[in-house]
């Protein structure tokens, strides 16, 4: 909840608005309301409120407040994970990333591959080895699919993929037909030139929304928190807030993976996550 303050003729006067009231009066949300993300540490949003692990997955619904569990920590064998990169497909498969070695049911993988899972068969399968990519060992810290099966994806430390080498900071397109990877984004449009991105999700507009691990700036927004969720113009060359992190969460957080999704594929998602239900209830 977000609390204003004001004063009265005598006394200090306390009014308790929504979150989601305070963001429209300041100019309205986002037509993505929705937003798929997870963080570096134990988290709480929404109302009712929701604590969340880092190796959670949690569908938030901004103009609903309503902060929804759709991928549970304890799949990874009862381990202590961190989900790293997140992607949902619209039959409501999910591809992520971990930020060290891991297992699902089905599959062990590493920090440098993206995993697709199946909520319904509650199945793991390979989807991007990043032995097949990268020169040496990394960590995929981010990452997206793009509607022509391109990977965007980010490393927490400099990396190569063949000839192209890159910064944690920057953001690479891989064709997976071809094996080639381009530069999509470099960390010198940052003020600094010089971050690190643990986020990323590219729209249908081809803007890029991002997260990063420090509080960091860009042109058009000088200043935002590992917490938040900036959008990036890559031809006006200008960022924005897309998700202001202080608005929803209880405490400080960093957003550490995020997905955008259009309204059917959290559709689907759901359905999955209903079936699964039943199946566990036989």
């Amino acid at each position: 909840m977000a609390r204003l303050t004001g004063t009265g003729l005598t006394n200090p006067v306390r009014y308790t608005i929504s979150a989601v009231l305070f963001v429209t009066l300041l100019g309205g949300l986002p037509a993505q309301a929705e937003i798929v993300l997870s963080t570096t540490a134990p988290a709480t949003l929404g109302v009712p409120p929701l604590t969340f692990r880092d190796g959670d997955l949690v569908d938030f619904d901004r103009p609903t407040e309503t902060a929804t569990l759709i991928f549970n920590e304890d799949l990874f064998g009862g381990n202590d994970e961190e989900v790293g990169a997140v992607h949902v497909f619209g039959n409501g498969h999910i591809v992520l990333s971990t930020d060290s070695d891991a297992w699902l049911p089905g599959l062990g993988f590493e920090d440098e591959d993206l995993v697709k899972w199946d909520p319904v068969n509650q199945t793991a399968t390979m989807f991007f080895h990043g032995d097949d990519w990268f020169a040496g060992e990394e960590d995929i810290d981010a990452a997206c699919v793009l509607d022509n099966g391109h990977i965007v994806l980010s490393t927490d430390a400099d990396a190569k993929i063949g000839s192209l080498e890159f910064g944690d900071g920057d953001l690479v397109e891989c064709d997976p037909a071809s094996g080639m990877a381009t530069l999509l984004f470099s960390e010198y449009l940052f003020n600094s030139h010089n971050e690190n991105i643990d986020a990323v999700h590219v729209l249908g507009n081809g803007h890029i929304v991002l997260s990063t691990v420090a509080d960091a700036g860009l042109p058009g927004l000088n200043s935002f928190e590992d917490e938040d969720l900036v959008e990036w113009d890559p031809v006006g060359q200008t960022a924005s807030m897309f998700f202001e992190g202080d608005l929803w969460f209880t405490h400080d957080e960093d957003v550490d993976a995020a997905f955008i999704p259009e309204p059917t594929t959290l559709s689907l998602l759901v359905l999955g996550g209903v079936a699964v239900m039943r199946r566990r209830r036989r």
